[in-house]
């Protein structure tokens, strides 16, 4: 694979986009894309360091649990160095007058860093962060007991259990004991930024090639149908637009009413003819205007473009989600809410004409 270290520019964690697709397919599809496909160096060292770990992860095995213990210290930076952009976001929204405008004023404890006192020791904390400088971030932070013990209590309160213990200095900041104090979300979420970090945008060319495609799939057990509408082949990818119509469906009894609806997935894989798999970077719903309203439309945007050689692409989603809500027409009780997964397998073809 090949790899192009990102230009140095302002820090976005916020605007940094997650992937289209479940995390463990992601993985999956990284250890599987086509051979020369280029990659992205992310310039901040904790998420490239974990990133080139999730490239060597497992696809047969808990890759959560796999990272935890096999690589502590890049998820624990990783987490660590996403924490602090957070603060750093927080307080530069108070600092600055045209964010501030509308917002409640900042809590005692924040309003502490915007001292003037501070203010000098938080300005170099945001340039070390805005630098990838973990190290350096962490050090200003903890040397000045009043920064600290704010940050710590701000981190606490927020759930950023990493940087509050990195922080305090009674505790052990050993990156195996970090990672012991995340949730599996909050590992998920950090692979999934370390993904999503190496996969280029998906951009339309004016040599894009587009594929009407008119395969469908139904599924019974719950009266609706998904279908592949197009796919257009642009030059560092391909978007596939597929859409889905699932009607409401209501049952009634002597003594209640249920309504049930139901929600796709939406595409999870897309795997080539000669089984090479391929990134959905981005969706976006782009269902007409004036579609009835159990029906959608969704275009996934796709990295890299297909391989030469391959012929066909099967772009499959796994589930539905099941939403009913029964009315009991006899007494005053409020409604019962349940919500399910159907499993369904919902598999679709696309051939290639380029």
């Amino acid at each position: 694979m090949k790899t192009e270290r990102q230009r140095h520019g302002p820090r976005d964690d916020e605007g940094r986009q997650s992937l289209a697709m479940p995390v463990t397919e992601a993985i999956r599809a990284l250890a599987h894309l086509p051979p020369g496909t280029r990659l992205l160096e992310p310039r901040e060292p904790a998420l490239r360091a974990l990133g080139h770990a999730l490239r060597e992860a497992p696809t047969d095995e808990n890759v959560f649990k796999w990272l935890v213990e096999t690589h502590p210290s890049e998820l624990a930076s990783e987490v660590v160095d996403h924490e602090l952009g957070a603060l750093v976001r927080v307080v530069h929204m108070y600092r600055d007058p045209g964010l501030r405008l509308g917002r409640p004023p900042a809590p005692q404890d924040m309003a502490v860093l915007l001292n003037d006192d501070v203010d000098p020791i938080f300005v170099a904390v945001e340039e070390a962060v805005a630098a990838g400088d973990l190290h350096s971030a962490v050090t200003l932070l903890r040397n000045d007991p009043t920064v600290r013990e704010v940050v710590i209590r701000w981190s606490s309160a927020g759930g950023f259990v990493a940087l509050a213990a990195m922080l305090d200095p009674a505790r052990d900041e050993q990156a195996a004991r970090l990672t012991r104090l995340l949730t599996e979300d909050e590992v998920r979420q950090a692979t999934e930024r370390a993904v999503a970090a190496q996969i280029p945008a998906v951009i339309a060319s004016s040599s894009s090639v587009e594929n009407e495609q008119k395969d469908s799939v139904t599924i019974a057990a719950l009266d609706a149908r998904v279908w592949l509408e197009k796919l257009v082949i642009h030059e560092g990818g391909f978007s596939i637009t597929a859409g889905a119509s699932i009607p409401k469906r209501t049952e009634r009894s002597s003594s209640t009413v249920t309504t049930v609806s139901a929600m796709w997935s939406g595409l999870e894989r897309v795997v080539d003819d000669i089984g090479f798999h391929y990134m959905i970077r981005t969706q976006e719903d782009t269902s007409p205007h004036g579609s009835p309203s159990d029906s959608i439309t969704i275009t996934y945007h796709c990295y890299p473009a297909p391989h030469p050689r391959a012929a066909a692409l099967t772009a499959t989603a796994r589930h539905f989600r099941t939403y009913s809500v029964k009315v009991t027409t006899s007494s005053q009780q409020s409604p019962e809410k349940t919500v399910d997964v159907t499993p369904a397998l919902v598999a679709l073809h696309a051939s290639l004409h380029r």
